[in-house]
């Protein structure tokens, strides 16, 4: 008999024997539900609501005494000093996921769209698939086999426009069968339509139409070869620089485009090349500063993925504001009064789990970065209504959650509201922490971590079948790191008699770009 048909017999016999035991799916679930809420009840502030008072003075929070019973509690902000409250303060808010003076944006790019032009002298509209300016049809623009779409983006000064053209080609479809609808009976057809590897996409070209009658321009096809997208178009405010991102096919290619259209130039304002891939859906950010004059950019260009400030007008690097073996994994806000930027970062601390998200402050002209985080342990952080304080929430998943407030002029700790209790008391009752491990890849370069996961009363005199839960897209990672006290399908395998192993190999993201690329076709 061959391997592979031996183990499909493994698992069918490990199946059916696990099926008996546990008396099918159901139970199962049920059997699994029934733990969760036991070891739930075992654990105390695992979760923590903060409220933060009207004036700015206090958070208040609910806190979980040994009893079991809850009780308020208050923070003077100032002080440290913590009181008790018989509920909570009238007019008290819930915390921010992102700083609020870094929500505001100051306008970049000009997109507004419509058919009437800013000074309300002009009109641009389709009418009978044809273009038409000021109730004059525009002739010549639209090649045979193309439509128009979207609406007409007006330049600040009303004196041109962009409009969209795109082909028709047929788009593939995949056809499904559903074979339970709600509505019927007998199974019910559908179709999906999903272009497929080589097959022609229908991408919209931008076109600029001047309202005093001047040749119109369309993109040059060489700047825009074989593209996946074009997107986030925008007028700068000179009125004659247009602005688009360019995703080519295969992710070989992120470039940002300008057209001049006085001079009628085109250039890649912003080129990002890779003889494997670019990933721009996960590991770019781009932000506009100072109405074009300045591009805040993420980029993997040195092997790690870092900031750039970028010279809006030149294309030309003014800084790289922060390098070395470690990756910012999102900018979650952009102060520009203050010229500072808030952010995640990975892999940071050495000796640290590289996956651990910290959080710092970077300063947008000197490059300086500020930490906003200590604890060894993955961070979430919410902020203050005024944003002057922050609660950061941080574990690892064999650490369970500390809560702190800290001040966001400094980083400061003002006070650890609570700290996750009750681990003993889950660990008598058979619960099983998750083990954190980490080996070297198969090349012995680079370290690999994972978790392990084990079943409830847990036997070390017993073999258990170990299962690897895997997924691994090359857009992401995905053990978890984290406190959680169940950890969804892994712990009802896990519970269900397996020993569960996840981890994150090679060609997964967040690493940089020598352990990400591994996964490049």
């Amino acid at each position: 008999m061959s391997m592979p048909l031996i183990l499909a017999w493994f698992l069918v016999l490990l199946t059916s024997s696990l099926y008996a035991e546990h008396g099918g799916t159901k139970s199962m679930q049920d059997a699994e539900k029934a733990l969760r809420q036991e070891y739930a009840d075992l654990l105390r502030n695992e979760s923590v609501p903060v409220f933060w008072t009207e004036d700015g003075e206090a958070a208040v929070y609910h806190f979980q005494l040994n009893s079991g019973a809850h009780e308020w509690r208050r923070l003077d902000l100032a002080t440290g000093e913590l009181t008790s409250l018989e509920r909570k303060p009238e007019g008290a808010k819930r915390g921010e996921k992102k700083r609020p003076q870094e929500q505001k944006k100051v306008a970049a790019l000009e997109t507004r769209k419509g058919e009437i032009s800013y000074d309300g002298d002009h009109t641009a509209h389709f009418r009978d698939g044809a273009l038409f300016l000021d109730g004059e049809e525009q002739q010549g623009l639209l090649p045979e086999g193309w439509k128009w779409e979207g609406k007409p983006m007006w330049s600040p000064d009303s004196s041109r426009f962009v409009v969209w053209k795109n082909t028709q080609h047929p788009v593939r479809e995949v056809h499904y069968v559903r074979s339970s609808p709600d509505e019927q009976v007998q199974p019910e057809h559908f179709t999906h339509r999903y272009p497929k590897p080589g097959d022609r996409l229908n991408i919209a070209h931008p076109v600029i139409v001047f309202v005093d009658g001047r040749e119109p321009i369309e993109v040059d096809p060489k700047l825009i070869a074989n593209p996946f997208d074009l997107r986030k178009f925008g007028w700068r405010q000179d009125s004659q620089r247009l602005v688009f991102e360019y995703i080519e096919r295969g992710f070989g290619k992120f470039r940002v485009l300008e057209i001049q259209t006085d001079t009628r130039v085109q250039r890649a304002l912003v080129d990002e090349t890779d003889e494997k891939f670019v990933l721009v859906f996960g590991n770019t950010f781009r932000r506009d500063l100072n109405g074009g004059e300045e591009i805040l950019w993420l980029s993997e260009r040195d092997g790690w993925n870092h900031l750039y400030l970028i010279d809006g007008k030149s294309g030309a690097v003014i800084r790289q504001l922060t390098s070395g073996e470690w990756i910012v994994r999102e900018v979650v806000g952009i102060n520009e009064a203050t010229r500072a930027a808030v952010v995640k970062v990975m892999s940071y601390h050495a000796g640290e789990d590289p996956y651990h998200v910290h959080f710092a402050i970077v300063n947008l002209d000197t490059g300086k970065l500020s930490l906003l985080t200590e604890g060894d342990g993955t961070h979430e952080l919410t902020w203050s209504p005024d944003g002057e304080f922050y609660l950061d929430r941080w574990s690892r998943v064999d650490h369970p959650p500390v809560h702190e407030i800290r001040r966001f002029s400094d980083g400061s700790k003002v006070a650890t509201l609570a700290s996750a209790s009750g681990v003993d008391e889950l660990a008598a009752n058979g619960w099983q922490e998750p083990e954190r491990f980490s080996t070297k890849d198969r090349n012995g370069e680079f370290d690999i971590h994972g978790m392990i996961l084990r079943p409830a009363n847990f036997d070390p005199k017993k073999k258990y079948p170990v299962v690897e839960a895997i997924y691994a897209g090359p857009h992401g990672s995905f053990t978890p790191k984290s406190w959680r006290l169940q950890y969804g399908a892994m712990s009802a395998m896990a519970n269900a008699g397996f020993i569960v192993v996840k981890l994150d190999g090679l060609g997964t993201n967040h690493r940089g770009k020598k352990f990400h690329q591994v996964a490049y076709q």
